[in-house]
C-alpha cells in the first residue's frame, strides 16, 4: 500500500470520529457507507434499548433494529430536518417494533385447517 493512500484511510477514519450530525444526514442522505456506518454506531445501542421494551429477546430486538435501520436509511431523503434525526430514527424504531408485534400476533394466532 502507498503512503499516500495509508494518508488518506487514516484521514478518513480520523474524520469519521469526528463527524458532526449534519455531515452524517448529509452522508447518509448521499448513501455514502462511511456515514451510514457511523450513524449505525452511534445509535444502534440507543436503538436497541427502545426496541428491547417491544421484543421478548435481545435477539429479537436486534432484528427490529436491523428492520428499522433499512427502513430508515430508505427514509433518510424524506427527513425535514425539523426536530432531532435521533427523535426521528426513534420514531421509525418504535413504528417497526409495533408493525413486528402485529405480524408475530397474527403468526401465534394463525389456525391451520386441513
Amino acid at each position: 500500500m502507498h503512503a499516500f493512500t495509508i494518508y488518506n484511510l487514516i484521514k478518513t477514519l480520523d474524520q469519521e470520529k469526528h463527524m458532526s450530525e449534519g455531515e452524517m444526514l448529509r452522508g447518509c442522505q448521499a448513501n455514502e457507507e462511511h456515514a451510514q456506518k457511523f450513524l449505525f454506531e452511534k445509535y444502534s445501542g440507543i436503538m436497541t434499548g427502545v426496541c428491547m421494551r417491544y421484543a421478548d429477546s435481545y435477539e429479537e430486538a436486534q432484528d427490529i433494529v436491523q428492520d428499522g435501520f433499512i427502513k430508515f436509511f430508505k427514509k433518510i431523503g424524506m427527513f425535514s430536518g425539523k426536530g432531532s434525526l435521533e427523535g426521528w430514527l426513534r420514531r421509525i424504531m418504535v413504528n417497526t417494533a409495533l408493525d413486528h408485534l402485529r405480524s408475530v400476533k397474527n403468526e401465534r394466532f394463525k389456525v391451520d385447517i386441513d
